[in-house]
Protein backbone atom coordinates (compact mmCIF):
# COMPACT_ATOMS: atom_id res chain seq x y z
CA UNK A 1 0.00 0.00 0.00
CA UNK A 2 1.51 3.16 -1.20
CA UNK A 3 1.34 6.67 0.97
CA UNK A 4 -1.73 8.16 -1.25
CA UNK A 5 -3.56 4.36 -0.49
CA UNK A 6 -2.65 4.95 3.00
CA UNK A 7 -3.84 8.26 3.43
CA UNK A 8 -7.23 7.89 1.34
CA UNK A 9 -7.80 5.04 3.71
CA UNK A 10 -6.81 7.24 6.57
CA UNK A 11 -9.66 9.89 5.72
CA UNK A 12 -12.36 7.58 4.98
CA UNK A 13 -12.03 5.78 8.27
CA UNK A 14 -12.08 9.30 10.28
CA UNK A 15 -15.17 10.21 7.93
CA UNK A 16 -16.75 6.65 9.00
CA UNK A 17 -15.81 7.31 13.19
CA UNK A 18 -17.55 11.24 11.97
CA UNK A 19 -20.91 8.86 10.88
CA UNK A 20 -21.21 6.99 13.79
CA UNK A 21 -20.32 9.34 16.58
CA UNK A 22 -22.89 11.48 14.62
CA UNK A 23 -25.99 9.25 14.93
CA UNK A 24 -24.93 7.98 18.27
CA UNK A 25 -24.99 11.68 19.89
CA UNK A 26 -28.11 12.65 17.67
CA UNK A 27 -31.05 10.49 19.25
CA UNK A 28 -30.29 6.37 18.82
CA UNK A 29 -32.78 4.89 19.97
CA UNK A 30 -30.02 1.98 21.66
CA UNK A 31 -28.17 4.47 23.58
CA UNK A 32 -30.81 6.87 25.00
CA UNK A 33 -31.05 6.94 28.67
CA UNK A 34 -27.20 5.61 28.98
CA UNK A 35 -26.03 8.84 29.83
CA UNK A 36 -22.61 8.12 31.62
CA UNK A 37 -21.90 5.03 28.80
CA UNK A 38 -22.69 8.09 25.79
CA UNK A 39 -20.47 10.40 27.96
CA UNK A 40 -17.76 7.68 28.30
CA UNK A 41 -17.67 7.07 24.25
CA UNK A 42 -17.49 10.74 23.42
CA UNK A 43 -14.36 11.52 25.67
CA UNK A 44 -12.83 8.51 24.22
CA UNK A 45 -13.31 9.78 20.51
CA UNK A 46 -12.02 12.44 21.97
CA UNK A 47 -9.12 11.84 23.39
CA UNK A 48 -8.44 9.68 20.39
CA UNK A 49 -8.98 12.32 18.01
CA UNK A 50 -6.49 14.82 20.05
CA UNK A 51 -3.88 12.18 20.19
CA UNK A 52 -3.46 11.41 16.86
CA UNK A 53 -4.90 14.44 15.03
CA UNK A 54 -4.12 17.88 17.22
CA UNK A 55 -2.40 19.53 14.74
CA UNK A 56 -5.43 19.29 12.44
CA UNK A 57 -7.58 21.40 14.89
CA UNK A 58 -7.91 24.96 14.03
CA UNK A 59 -10.44 26.95 16.07
CA UNK A 60 -11.50 30.06 14.59
CA UNK A 61 -12.73 33.06 16.94
CA UNK A 62 -16.12 33.16 15.95
CA UNK A 63 -16.54 29.50 17.52
CA UNK A 64 -14.50 29.41 20.24
CA UNK A 65 -16.51 32.96 21.30
CA UNK A 66 -19.76 31.00 20.72
CA UNK A 67 -18.41 27.97 23.04
CA UNK A 68 -17.10 30.57 25.65
CA UNK A 69 -20.90 31.96 25.60
CA UNK A 70 -22.83 29.01 25.95
CA UNK A 71 -20.79 27.43 28.00
CA UNK A 72 -21.11 30.75 30.57
CA UNK A 73 -24.66 30.80 30.30
CA UNK A 74 -25.33 27.18 31.14
CA UNK A 75 -22.76 27.87 34.24
CA UNK A 76 -24.80 30.59 35.22
CA UNK A 77 -28.10 29.05 34.95
CA UNK A 78 -26.57 26.37 36.92
CA UNK A 79 -25.25 28.34 39.42
CA UNK A 80 -28.29 30.68 39.79
CA UNK A 81 -30.42 27.66 40.74
CA UNK A 82 -28.05 25.99 42.47
CA UNK A 83 -28.78 23.01 40.07
CA UNK A 84 -25.85 21.25 41.20
CA UNK A 85 -27.37 18.06 42.25
CA UNK A 86 -28.25 17.78 38.33
CA UNK A 87 -24.60 18.10 37.08
CA UNK A 88 -24.38 15.01 34.81
CA UNK A 89 -27.21 16.65 32.50
CA UNK A 90 -24.97 19.92 31.88
CA UNK A 91 -21.64 17.76 31.67
CA UNK A 92 -23.55 15.51 29.10
CA UNK A 93 -24.44 18.72 27.12
CA UNK A 94 -21.35 20.60 27.48
CA UNK A 95 -19.50 17.35 26.04
CA UNK A 96 -21.92 17.51 22.85
CA UNK A 97 -21.01 21.19 22.60
CA UNK A 98 -17.66 20.41 22.69
CA UNK A 99 -18.00 17.49 20.25
CA UNK A 100 -19.26 20.05 17.58
CA UNK A 101 -16.75 22.00 17.95
CA UNK A 102 -13.72 19.58 17.50
CA UNK A 103 -15.72 18.65 14.48
CA UNK A 104 -15.96 21.40 13.07
CA UNK A 105 -12.48 23.12 13.89
CA UNK A 106 -10.92 19.38 12.69
CA UNK A 107 -12.82 18.30 9.32
CA UNK A 108 -14.32 21.40 8.59
CA UNK A 109 -18.52 22.10 8.76
CA UNK A 110 -18.91 21.07 5.37
CA UNK A 111 -17.29 17.83 5.34
CA UNK A 112 -19.35 16.73 8.71
CA UNK A 113 -22.22 17.72 7.11
CA UNK A 114 -21.63 15.72 4.33
CA UNK A 115 -20.94 12.75 6.57
CA UNK A 116 -23.93 13.32 8.10
CA UNK A 117 -25.61 13.52 4.66
CA UNK A 118 -23.89 10.09 3.54
CA UNK A 119 -24.91 8.45 6.73
CA UNK A 120 -28.54 9.47 6.58
CA UNK A 121 -28.92 8.24 2.94
CA UNK A 122 -27.56 4.77 4.19
CA UNK A 123 -29.43 4.21 6.80
CA UNK A 124 -32.75 5.35 5.31
CA UNK A 125 -32.14 2.72 2.40
CA UNK A 126 -31.27 0.35 5.43
CA UNK A 127 -34.84 1.28 7.59
CA UNK A 128 -36.75 1.34 4.62
CA UNK A 129 -35.64 -2.59 4.35
CA UNK A 130 -35.74 -3.28 7.66
CA UNK A 131 -39.19 -1.71 8.23
CA UNK A 132 -40.36 -3.60 5.32
CA UNK A 133 -39.33 -7.36 6.30
CA UNK A 134 -40.34 -6.60 10.17
CA UNK A 135 -44.27 -6.08 8.73
CA UNK A 136 -44.11 -8.62 6.01
CA UNK A 137 -42.49 -11.36 7.97
CA UNK A 138 -43.24 -10.64 11.67
CA UNK A 139 -41.80 -14.29 12.32
CA UNK A 140 -38.07 -13.25 11.83
CA UNK A 141 -36.88 -13.09 15.14
CA UNK A 142 -34.81 -10.02 15.34
CA UNK A 143 -33.29 -8.98 18.72
CA UNK A 144 -35.28 -6.69 21.19
CA UNK A 145 -33.05 -4.87 22.68
CA UNK A 146 -33.92 -2.18 26.13
CA UNK A 147 -32.66 1.58 25.84
CA UNK A 148 -31.62 3.07 29.17
CA UNK A 149 -35.75 4.67 29.47
CA UNK A 150 -36.75 1.41 29.91
CA UNK A 151 -38.41 1.58 25.85
CA UNK A 152 -37.87 -2.10 24.23
CA UNK A 153 -36.98 -2.21 20.15
CA UNK A 154 -36.97 -4.52 17.78
CA UNK A 155 -33.62 -4.00 15.59
CA UNK A 156 -30.80 -4.94 13.26
CA UNK A 157 -28.99 -2.35 15.14
CA UNK A 158 -28.73 0.26 12.11
CA UNK A 159 -32.17 0.65 12.45
CA UNK A 160 -35.11 -0.10 15.55
CA UNK A 161 -38.96 -0.21 15.44
CA UNK A 162 -40.64 0.64 18.88
CA UNK A 163 -42.42 -2.38 19.91
CA UNK A 164 -45.31 -0.46 21.66
CA UNK A 165 -45.82 1.41 17.09
CA UNK A 166 -44.29 -1.35 15.36
CA UNK A 167 -45.80 -0.41 12.43
CA UNK A 168 -44.45 3.07 12.88
CA UNK A 169 -40.69 3.32 11.40
CA UNK A 170 -37.93 4.91 13.74
CA UNK A 171 -34.98 4.51 11.35
CA UNK A 172 -31.67 4.28 13.99
CA UNK A 173 -33.32 6.74 15.86
CA UNK A 174 -35.59 7.01 19.41
CA UNK A 175 -38.86 7.92 17.76
CA UNK A 176 -40.50 8.80 14.69
CA UNK A 177 -40.60 12.12 14.50
CA UNK A 178 -36.93 12.45 15.54
CA UNK A 179 -36.16 10.30 12.43
CA UNK A 180 -38.73 12.30 10.14
CA UNK A 181 -37.06 15.30 11.36
CA UNK A 182 -33.66 14.74 10.38
CA UNK A 183 -34.68 13.04 6.97
CA UNK A 184 -36.04 16.48 6.52
CA UNK A 185 -33.16 18.11 7.74
CA UNK A 186 -30.62 16.25 5.59
CA UNK A 187 -32.49 17.06 2.38
CA UNK A 188 -32.32 20.57 3.10
CA UNK A 189 -28.33 19.97 3.78
CA UNK A 190 -27.75 18.44 0.03
CA UNK A 191 -29.81 20.89 -1.70
CA UNK A 192 -28.72 23.88 0.20
CA UNK A 193 -25.72 23.49 1.36
CA UNK A 194 -23.85 20.18 0.22
CA UNK A 195 -25.25 21.42 -3.69
CA UNK A 196 -25.70 17.68 -4.99
CA UNK A 197 -25.92 17.32 -8.63
CA UNK A 198 -25.82 13.90 -8.92
CA UNK A 199 -27.79 11.45 -7.57
CA UNK A 200 -30.03 14.18 -5.87
CA UNK A 201 -33.48 13.20 -7.11
CA UNK A 202 -32.64 9.17 -6.20
CA UNK A 203 -31.89 11.12 -2.29
CA UNK A 204 -34.98 12.72 -2.52
CA UNK A 205 -37.38 9.86 -3.15
CA UNK A 206 -35.39 7.65 -0.64
CA UNK A 207 -36.15 10.41 1.92
CA UNK A 208 -39.13 10.45 0.77
CA UNK A 209 -39.95 6.85 1.18
CA UNK A 210 -38.20 7.11 4.60
CA UNK A 211 -40.97 9.99 5.42
CA UNK A 212 -43.84 8.04 4.79
CA UNK A 213 -43.09 4.85 6.56
CA UNK A 214 -42.84 6.78 9.93
CA UNK A 215 -46.52 7.45 9.68
CA UNK A 216 -45.30 10.92 11.20
CA UNK A 217 -48.21 13.99 10.54
CA UNK A 218 -44.94 15.93 10.65
CA UNK A 219 -43.36 13.81 7.97
CA UNK A 220 -46.23 14.79 5.82
CA UNK A 221 -45.49 18.56 6.22
CA UNK A 222 -41.86 17.70 5.38
CA UNK A 223 -43.17 15.97 2.13
CA UNK A 224 -44.79 18.91 0.95
CA UNK A 225 -41.97 21.39 2.10
CA UNK A 226 -39.68 19.08 -0.16
CA UNK A 227 -41.86 19.55 -2.78
CA UNK A 228 -42.31 23.35 -2.59
CA UNK A 229 -38.32 23.74 -2.45
CA UNK A 230 -37.93 21.39 -5.35
CA UNK A 231 -40.32 23.30 -7.18
CA UNK A 232 -38.83 26.97 -6.13
CA UNK A 233 -35.08 25.27 -7.78
CA UNK A 234 -37.19 24.59 -10.49
CA UNK A 235 -38.83 27.95 -10.72
CA UNK A 236 -35.19 30.11 -12.11
CA UNK A 237 -35.41 33.47 -11.29
CA UNK A 238 -39.43 33.75 -11.35
CA UNK A 239 -40.19 36.02 -8.62
CA UNK A 240 -43.76 35.59 -8.56
CA UNK A 241 -43.94 31.98 -8.67
CA UNK A 242 -41.08 31.91 -5.33
CA UNK A 243 -42.75 34.89 -3.11
CA UNK A 244 -46.01 33.55 -4.22
CA UNK A 245 -44.90 29.51 -3.10
CA UNK A 246 -43.09 31.50 0.23
CA UNK A 247 -46.41 32.68 1.47
CA UNK A 248 -47.82 29.60 1.17
CA UNK A 249 -45.08 28.07 2.63
CA UNK A 250 -45.86 29.91 5.70
CA UNK A 251 -49.15 29.78 5.66
CA UNK A 252 -49.22 26.02 5.71
CA UNK A 253 -47.11 26.27 8.67
CA UNK A 254 -49.25 28.11 10.73
CA UNK A 255 -52.12 26.28 9.85
CA UNK A 256 -50.95 22.99 10.64
CA UNK A 257 -49.31 24.43 14.18
CA UNK A 258 -51.97 26.01 15.51
CA UNK A 259 -54.65 23.35 13.91
CA UNK A 260 -52.39 20.11 14.18
CA UNK A 261 -55.28 17.77 16.11
CA UNK A 262 -57.82 19.39 14.00
CA UNK A 263 -55.86 18.14 10.97
CA UNK A 264 -55.55 15.12 12.59
CA UNK A 265 -58.90 14.40 13.00
CA UNK A 266 -60.16 14.95 9.59
CA UNK A 267 -57.93 12.44 8.36
CA UNK A 268 -58.98 10.26 10.91
CA UNK A 269 -62.52 10.30 9.58
CA UNK A 270 -61.21 10.06 5.57
CA UNK A 271 -58.83 7.03 6.70
CA UNK A 272 -59.41 5.39 10.52
CA UNK A 273 -57.38 2.66 9.28
CA UNK A 274 -54.01 4.64 8.57
CA UNK A 275 -54.61 7.62 10.53
CA UNK A 276 -56.13 6.40 13.97
CA UNK A 277 -53.10 5.01 15.21
CA UNK A 278 -51.07 8.32 14.43
CA UNK A 279 -53.74 10.20 16.47
CA UNK A 280 -53.39 7.91 19.35
CA UNK A 281 -49.56 8.61 18.89
CA UNK A 282 -48.68 11.65 18.29
CA UNK A 283 -48.41 14.88 20.74
CA UNK A 284 -51.64 16.81 21.06
CA UNK A 285 -52.18 20.22 19.77
CA UNK A 286 -51.75 21.27 23.68
CA UNK A 287 -48.50 20.41 23.84
CA UNK A 288 -47.37 21.76 20.32
CA UNK A 289 -49.37 25.39 21.00
CA UNK A 290 -48.94 25.48 25.25
CA UNK A 291 -45.29 24.38 25.40
CA UNK A 292 -43.37 26.91 23.77
CA UNK A 293 -45.94 29.27 25.78
CA UNK A 294 -45.51 27.82 29.04
CA UNK A 295 -41.50 28.09 28.18
CA UNK A 296 -41.53 32.08 27.80
CA UNK A 297 -43.48 32.18 31.02
CA UNK A 298 -40.90 30.45 32.92
CA UNK A 299 -38.62 32.58 31.10
CA UNK A 300 -40.23 36.16 32.07
CA UNK A 301 -40.05 35.25 35.90
CA UNK A 302 -36.24 33.64 35.60
CA UNK A 303 -34.37 35.47 33.01
CA UNK A 304 -30.91 33.59 33.56
CA UNK A 305 -33.62 30.47 33.32
CA UNK A 306 -34.76 28.22 35.62
CA UNK A 307 -31.83 25.33 35.43
CA UNK A 308 -32.35 21.91 33.65
CA UNK A 309 -33.76 19.97 36.90
CA UNK A 310 -36.65 21.90 37.27
CA UNK A 311 -37.71 22.57 34.46
CA UNK A 312 -39.92 19.65 33.39
CA UNK A 313 -41.82 19.29 36.42
CA UNK A 314 -42.38 23.45 35.99
CA UNK A 315 -44.05 23.36 32.99
CA UNK A 316 -46.39 20.52 33.93
CA UNK A 317 -47.38 22.15 37.09
CA UNK A 318 -47.54 26.21 35.67
CA UNK A 319 -49.17 24.89 31.73
CA UNK A 320 -51.93 23.38 34.71
CA UNK A 321 -52.29 26.37 36.36
CA UNK A 322 -52.22 29.13 33.52
CA UNK A 323 -53.95 26.97 31.00
CA UNK A 324 -55.87 24.00 32.95
CA UNK A 325 -53.92 21.23 30.96
CA UNK A 326 -50.93 19.61 31.53
CA UNK A 327 -48.22 19.63 28.83
CA UNK A 328 -46.46 16.67 28.62
CA UNK A 329 -44.29 16.62 25.78
CA UNK A 330 -41.89 19.10 25.22
CA UNK A 331 -41.15 19.69 21.31
CA UNK A 332 -39.64 23.00 20.94
CA UNK A 333 -35.87 23.22 21.31
CA UNK A 334 -35.45 27.15 20.81
CA UNK A 335 -38.19 27.96 23.37
CA UNK A 336 -36.37 24.84 25.62
CA UNK A 337 -33.26 27.36 25.77
CA UNK A 338 -34.44 29.88 26.62
CA UNK A 339 -36.77 28.60 29.65
CA UNK A 340 -33.54 25.98 30.79
CA UNK A 341 -30.47 28.34 30.65
CA UNK A 342 -32.21 32.37 29.92
CA UNK A 343 -32.55 34.49 27.32
CA UNK A 344 -29.72 35.40 26.52
CA UNK A 345 -28.89 31.48 25.98
CA UNK A 346 -32.15 31.55 23.47
CA UNK A 347 -30.65 34.87 21.56
CA UNK A 348 -27.64 32.88 20.88
CA UNK A 349 -28.80 29.72 19.88
CA UNK A 350 -31.24 32.13 17.55
CA UNK A 351 -28.27 33.86 16.00
CA UNK A 352 -26.03 30.83 15.49
CA UNK A 353 -29.24 29.75 13.44
CA UNK A 354 -29.85 32.61 11.70
CA UNK A 355 -25.98 32.87 10.49
CA UNK A 356 -26.44 29.27 9.28
CA UNK A 357 -29.76 30.44 7.11
CA UNK A 358 -27.19 33.02 6.07
CA UNK A 359 -24.73 30.77 4.60
CA UNK A 360 -27.45 28.64 2.72
CA UNK A 361 -26.46 30.94 -0.28
CA UNK A 362 -28.95 31.62 -3.35
CA UNK A 363 -31.22 34.63 -2.96
CA UNK A 364 -33.86 35.70 -0.22
CA UNK A 365 -36.48 33.19 -1.53
CA UNK A 366 -34.03 30.22 -0.97
CA UNK A 367 -32.99 31.70 2.57
CA UNK A 368 -36.78 32.22 3.81
CA UNK A 369 -37.62 28.56 2.63
CA UNK A 370 -34.11 26.90 4.75
CA UNK A 371 -35.26 29.47 7.72
CA UNK A 372 -39.11 28.27 8.17
CA UNK A 373 -37.61 24.69 7.27
CA UNK A 374 -35.32 24.97 10.33
CA UNK A 375 -37.50 26.80 12.30
CA UNK A 376 -40.17 23.98 11.87
CA UNK A 377 -37.91 21.52 12.83
CA UNK A 378 -36.80 23.30 15.97
CA UNK A 379 -40.19 24.05 17.03
CA UNK A 380 -41.37 20.59 16.46
CA UNK A 381 -38.55 18.43 17.69
CA UNK A 382 -36.18 18.35 20.69
CA UNK A 383 -33.02 18.72 19.48
CA UNK A 384 -31.19 20.34 22.23
CA UNK A 385 -29.02 17.05 22.93
CA UNK A 386 -28.33 16.36 19.54
CA UNK A 387 -24.83 16.70 17.42
CA UNK A 388 -26.22 17.45 14.64
CA UNK A 389 -27.60 20.28 15.66
CA UNK A 390 -24.41 21.98 17.44
CA UNK A 391 -22.90 21.27 14.29
CA UNK A 392 -25.13 23.47 12.36
CA UNK A 393 -24.32 26.09 15.04
CA UNK A 394 -20.99 26.16 14.69
CA UNK A 395 -21.03 25.99 11.17
CA UNK A 396 -23.10 29.11 11.24
CA UNK A 397 -20.78 30.96 13.92
CA UNK A 398 -17.55 29.78 11.60
CA UNK A 399 -18.32 32.52 8.81
CA UNK A 400 -15.72 31.97 5.63
CA UNK A 401 -14.58 27.73 5.45
CA UNK A 402 -11.71 26.85 7.58
CA UNK A 403 -8.63 25.80 5.69
CA UNK A 404 -9.69 21.95 5.90
CA UNK A 405 -13.44 23.03 4.73
CA UNK A 406 -11.23 24.07 1.42
CA UNK A 407 -9.71 21.41 0.88
CA UNK A 408 -12.57 18.94 0.59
Amino acid sequence: MNRIERNNLIARGREFLVMVILVLNSGYALMTGYVGQLLTVNILYLAFGLLFFCRSVNINRASLLFFLAITAEFAVACVANFDFANYREYIRILSIVVLALYLCSVHGGKKVLRCFCDAMFFLSIVSIVFYAVVQLFPQIGFPIVRNGYGTSYVTCYLSSINLINVERNCGPFWEPGQFAALLFLWIILEIYYIKRKDKLLLHILVCAAALITTLSTSAYVYLVLIALIVLIKRSGKSLLVKTAIILLVFAACIVVYFRYEAILDSLTRWNPAVFQKITNQNSSVTDRLLGPLTDLRIAINHPFGIGESALNNTVRDLSYRLYGTVVHTRTSTLTYFIAAFGWLSGITVLYALWRFVRRSGGDAHDRMMVLFGLLYICFSTPLNNALIFWVLLFCGVQGSASPSEVST
